[in-house]
């Protein structure tokens, strides 16, 4: 590891990655109103008299399944976090697994791209004992892995598909979603296998652009020395975690793949709450395609995306007033109920003044 490397973990190891109120109060406004607007014109466009008459006929034995479902996939996550923590910091309690989870659902869902979620996790499991560098292993083997299924399910969703989409706005987001998808799997895989090579890089790139007095090149100059830090770090965490733990590395693999499909289920079951019968096989490979597309949307909680997707995917498959319902629930289940929960901790944990270290 360089010697720029080694300061910035130790720099790390005592200030771990800061959470930034002003960015999540800023993201949660963002999502707020986009969200509701893009709601209020859907509802514009789609509300009838069955709109409400829909909305007395939910079935609330399956919004009760659909409760279930969720709190089982919040589990399924924090455990696949907790048999990977545990091997770097033996003892971690299951409940600051669960509690991290949380924080990433809040933090994914008020952040563009979900890119303040890996903070908040950081930010709840370092005061526990976890080192950052452990954390990062963590990180990286959960983070390639759920890029693998969502870009695997998204393929197999596009072939049961193919004749379906002609709408020119979600194939703008699917191939979006693909370019941002591979390109982040290749580079972290890339990065991971030869991290002296792109360091390199990010060197050069950092020296050419100190020479300039422009803010933006002095940004960009900080940003790829950070970088280079980081990838030796992930690096060698990484590739000690892969070579110590192969069993539970497959494992998390599995619970992985459970943990996808137990997200496309719950958001199944809210089309059953609503009596809306699809042939299960299109509903799933539309869910996934959903899915695929709000995990790469750059505005917070895929505001405004998720409710366009949606309205786009389902439009054909049941009746137009039943779209804004859907939506709504969709949105509840899927992001603000545990997204709500995951503010409450992480609200509590800047509260108590913990150093986000």
């Amino acid at each position: 590891m360089s010697t720029n490397a080694k300061k910035l973990f130790v720099t790390q190891a005592a200030t771990c990655l800061p959470l930034s109120w002003r960015k999540i109060s800023r993201g949660l406004v963002c999502f707020a109103v986009v969200s509701v607007t893009s709601l209020i014109v859907l509802f514009y466009f789609t509300y009838t008299a069955g709109t409400l008459s829909a909305i007395s006929q939910i079935d609330l034995e399956f919004i009760l399944l659909a409760a279930l479902l969720q709190l089982i996939d919040i589990s399924l996550g924090a455990w696949r976090n907790h048999i990977l923590v545990e091997k770097c910091k033996p003892g971690v309690k299951f409940r600051l697994c669960f509690k991290a989870q949380l924080a990433n659902e809040f933090a994914a869902a008020v952040t563009p791209g979900q890119s303040g979620g890996g903070v908040a996790w950081l930010y709840i499991l370092h005061p526990g004992g976890v080192r950052v560098g452990a954390a990062v292993a963590v990180s990286i083997t959960v983070f390639i892995n759920t890029l693998f299924f969502i870009l695997l399910t998204a393929i197999l969703a596009l072939i049961v598909l193919k004749a379906y989409f002609s709408d020119q706005t979600i194939q703008f987001f699917v191939q979006f979603g693909f370019v941002v998808c591979t390109g982040l799997l290749l580079l972290t895989i890339f990065s991971l296998l030869i991290p002296g090579s792109i360091e390199r890089q990010l060197n050069k790139l950092a020296a050419w652009s100190s020479g300039s007095r422009q803010n933006s090149f002095t940004r960009l100059s900080k940003l790829s020395k950070r970088l280079a830090g980081h990838i030796a770090i992930y690096q060698e965490s990484f590739a000690r975690f892969l070579c110590e733990h192969k069993l539970v590395i497959f494992n998390v693999f599995l619970i992985t793949g459970i943990y996808h499909l137990l997200k496309l289920n719950l958001a199944y079951i809210i089309l059953l709450a609503l009596g809306i019968e699809i042939d299960y096989l299109t509903a799933m490979a539309i869910l996934a395609l959903l899915k695929f597309i709000l995990y790469f949307s750059p505005t917070p909680g895929g505001s405004g995306v998720g409710e366009l997707s949606i309205a786009a995917l389902f439009a054909t498959l049941m009746p137009l007033h039943m779209l804004p319902i859907y939506t709504v629930l969709y949105r509840f289940f899927c992001l603000i109920l545990p997204a709500a929960f995951g503010a409450w901790i992480v609200m509590r944990e800047m509260k108590t003044g913990i150093p986000a270290a």
